[in-house]
């Protein structure tokens, strides 16, 4: 449990630049990506 979080931690940490850049694209991208995660 604690591996996937931390991979999951990972991943989001690694997504927020992109996420901060704004582009609705990259959004859904990140979403579609986190989807089968949660």
């Amino acid at each position: 449990m604690l591996e996937f979080l931390s991979k999951l931690f990972g991943v989001a940490k690694s997504r927020i630049a992109i996420l901060s850049g704004g582009s609705s694209r990259n959004k859904r991208i990140f979403i579609s990506e986190i989807s089968p995660l949660t």
